[in-house]
């Protein structure tokens, strides 16, 4: 028996905008910050520099916070002067700006003097223990960003002892970030506490970071925690739990929820129809080209032994059903996407 089906793919974009005109009081802020309040002409700097493109007069109230010591309008200048004509502001100029930012904690500023030392830039050369020290700082508050710059920085190491060490820091910075609430930090502290890397194993654990994980909308996280809940690993046992976080998960279209669900619904659960749906889907987004996907999996040929015809219909039936939902999914995060581009188009344009 032949089985077909089309694959399917899921991109999501991170964007995120500050400032929109019709929200902002400029004249109030004008107004604020010509009687010296910081605050205000730091918010006006970022507000010409980020909305108007106007630098210029984004330099003027920038350079009169960022005297004043406020950390974001320091932050700011340095990105102006960054951009200026090349030479008209001496790199060291633009450092110092970014370091008096982020030794006032401003991450932004932590994580573009971690990018300049990592990679050198405009004859500022590389110097990797100065990257890790600012992406440190960084990622002590929990910036998922400099998590990873860190974690490449680690992988890139020829050096076996400063790997260890910063493989240890790192799965310091993720406990600090999950503690912190940071989704992402508890995901991946999740995966190493799940296998016992660089921390020792602790299913229970893993358990509490893949909720946290899961609750804030994460496929990985969900498929994590339905995972324990099918396996009674940190959990107690539960089909019922498993299959409400792994269909939340594989609904997105995450294809490894999607196999241990068809494997729960198989194993734990008796309904082959639905194994059969899950495997189905799961096995047409890993070999898009195949023309039977009996041939590229032994599990689904030993599944179809086991069905009746009618087993097979009602599978493909909710198949059919399944991939209308996951389409329905991906079309919501492409509107939603389309949404957030109209909007920064319409901010960027002043509108």
């Amino acid at each position: 028996m032949k089985v077909f089906f089309t694959a399917l793919f899921l991109g999501i974009m991170a964007f995120s905008s500050v400032f929109a005109e019709d929200v902002v009081d400029v004249d109030g802020l004008m107004a604020k910050a010509a009687k010296g309040d910081v605050e205000a002409a730091a918010s006006l700097g970022r507000y010409y520099h980020e909305v108007k493109k106007n630098d210029k007069t984004a330099e003027k109230w920038l350079y009169a916070a960022a005297q004043a010591g406020n950390a974001e309008a320091q932050y700011f200048l340095a990105l102006v002067y960054d951009a200026a004509k090349e030479g008209k502001h001496p790199n060291k100029e633009i450092v110092s700006y970014l370091e008096k930012s982020a030794s006032q904690g401003y991450v932004d500023a932590q994580l573009m003097l971690g990018k300049i030392y990592q990679f050198g830039r405009r004859a500022i050369p590389k110097n990797i223990d100065l990257a890790r020290k600012w992406y440190d700082m960084a990622a002590a508050k929990g910036s998922q960003e400099a998590m990873k710059r860190l974690e490449l920085i680690y992988q890139n190491s020829g050096n076996a002892y400063a790997k260890a060490v910063q493989a240890d820091e790192y799965v310091e910075w993720l406990d600090v970030g999950a503690k912190q609430g940071n989704a992402e930090a508890a995901l991946n502290l999740a995966v190493l506490t799940e296998e016992g890397k660089r921390v020792p194993q602790n299913y229970k654990r893993a358990a509490e970071l893949y909720k946290m994980a899961a609750d804030a909308g994460i496929p990985q996280g969900q498929a994590g925690l339905g995972k324990l809940y099918a396996n009674g690993e940190g959990v107690e046992q539960s089909d019922e739990k498993a299959v409400f976080w792994l269909t939340k998960a594989a609904e997105t279209g995450y294809v490894e929820a999607q196999r241990k669900l068809a494997t729960v619904y198989a194993h734990n659960l008796g309904e082959p129809s639905k194994a059969y749906a899950w495997q189905v889907i799961s096995l047409s987004a890993m070999f898009p080209q195949a023309q039977d996907l009996v041939q590229v999996s032994p599990d689904l040929e030993r599944l179809l032994r086991s069905m009746t015809p009618q087993q097979v219909k009602d599978g493909q039936s909710i198949a059919v059903k399944l991939v209308d939902k996951i389409k329905a999914y991906k079309k919501a995060q492409e509107d939603e996407q389309q949404n957030q581009l109209m909007q920064m188009r319409r901010y960027e344009a002043g509108m």
